[in-house]
Formats: structure tokens, C-alpha cells, sequence
């Protein structure tokens, strides 16, 4: 083989990817880290439980503390770390149990009629433009 034949691979990127492909790719990133930053940064105001029990709501509690709940003595829910969790239950499959910590999908224990809600309340902000 010739040295000459191949070209350098400066040369051979600059024949592939165009400047018009090159804006493309940033715009994708930038529009995805500030997709990833708005999801993440948006409902972070106010986190609350709402525990229902037997097709009501039995407290609404924040997820910004330390709590353990006791409901009528077939279930326990913990909050801790801004999540929450049902720590015991004397349901027969204990699938409640297995759901592990969440803050945003629910727990739900259907023997015992347990529900753990989750919400985020946002601060009303007024913005004052001249």
C-alpha cells in the first residue's frame, strides 16, 4: 500500500460529518440536557404522600421528614429521605413489601385497601415584567 492513497483521517471525518451535522449534534444535546434538567428540577418544591385507606384519605404528609405510620394495625409506612415505603403489612403475598422506597410511582397494598399517592405541589409564582 501507498502512504499517499489513504487520506488522513482529519480529512476523511471532515468528508462524513458536515458543519450542518455538527449543529444538529449540538442542538440534540442542548435540547436534551435542558429536557434532563427541567424534569428533574421541576416538581422538587413541595413532595407529599397521600396515604388513602379503605377508599379515603386517611393523611396527606410530606416526603421532607422522618415519619412512621401505623394504620390500624395492618400496616406500616415509612417516610424517610424524601420517599416512602410500607415498611409492614400483614397482607398474605407481602407485594406491597417488595415495591421498595418510591416518590413518584404508587405503592399499593389491595388486601389491606392501602394506597400511597404521590404529588408535587408547585409554588405559585407571579412575574412581574416592565
Amino acid at each position: 500500500m501507498e502512504a499517499s492513497s489513504q487520506l488522513p483521517i482529519k480529512d476523511t471525518i471532515s468528508r462524513i460529518i458536515t458543519k450542518a451535522d455538527l449543529i444538529m449534534i449540538v442542538l440534540l444535546i442542548t435540547s436534551a440536557l435542558l429536557f434532563m434538567f427541567l424534569t428533574f428540577t421541576r416538581g422538587q418544591q413541595n413532595p407529599k404522600v397521600i396515604i388513602h385507606y379503605q377508599h379515603s384519605v386517611l393523611t396527606t404528609e410530606s416526603l421532607n421528614q422522618e415519619k412512621k405510620i401505623v394504620i390500624d394495625s395492618l400496616a406500616v409506612v415509612l417516610i424517610s429521605n424524601g420517599k416512602a415505603k410500607i415498611d409492614f403489612s400483614t397482607c398474605p403475598n407481602q407485594s406491597c413489601l417488595r415495591q421498595g422506597w418510591s416518590n413518584s410511582y404508587p405503592i399499593i397494598c389491595v388486601p389491606n385497601q392501602i394506597f400511597l399517592e404521590f404529588t408535587r405541589e408547585k409554588k405559585n409564582v407571579i412575574y412581574l415584567t416592565y
